[in-house]
């Protein structure tokens, strides 16, 4: 029986979501609300579980230095008194700072460091080739101040090619992704709630 329920819902929402593709109708808001309410729904109970479970349970069993980030939290709900609001400033700053120290050494690793060595391996192969040949084009595209010879202009539309290359390959593979999801929903309702395959 409660299959039954789930499916005619997943049913009723896939087809309430697909009918916008006709016109914009009642069905099609109902479902849009029931989507952004359960989300909220579960972003409020997920984040609840989280305070209990890494801030609440560890503090009653006597770990204190967990008041100062619970502390620096509940600081960030003051935005909505206008005359303790300046007492959010204090925990935004920790939160920015913090994300930013944290972030931009991983970001400089993976995004710059770990680029270039990979960049700067020796050329054993057709990959590593193309590799080498795609980053120096496109690092050349990007060069303005270089005096444009024929070499130069040369070797910068091997790079706009690379990126052309690169952007098409994305975008590709997010239609793809996207057409993969639209097809899983109908074989769902074709095979669990027609069952016609």
């Amino acid at each position: 029986m409660v299959d039954t329920i789930g499916v005619w819902v997943m049913a009723f929402v896939t087809l309430g979501v697909y009918s916008i593709l006709w016109k914009e109708n009642r069905v099609s808001r109902i479902v849009e609300h029931l989507y952004v309410g359960v989300t909220a729904g579960n972003a409020v109970v997920v984040g609840w579980r989280y305070v209990r479970d890494a801030g609440l349970t560890p503090l009653s069993r006597g770990n204190v230095e967990l008041l100062i980030p619970m502390l620096l939290g509940l600081l960030l709900y003051t935005q909505f008194s206008k005359q303790y609001a300046w007492l959010s400033r204090y925990a935004v700053s920790w939160l920015v700072g913090t994300g930013i120290g944290v972030s931009l050494v991983a970001t400089l690793n993976a995004q710059f460091i770990q680029q270039v060595l990979a960049t700067m391996k020796p050329v054993a192969n057709l990959d590593l080739l193309v590799i080498l040949v795609g980053v120096l084009g496109t690092v050349m595209y990007f060069h303005f101040s270089a005096k444009q010879t024929p070499a130069v202009s040369a070797v910068a539309a091997v790079g706009r090619w690379a990126m052309m290359i690169t952007f098409g390959a994305s975008a590709g593979n997010v239609v793809m992704g996207r057409i993969a999801l639209v097809i899983n929903r109908f074989q769902d309702l074709l095979s669990q709630w027609l069952h016609v395959i």
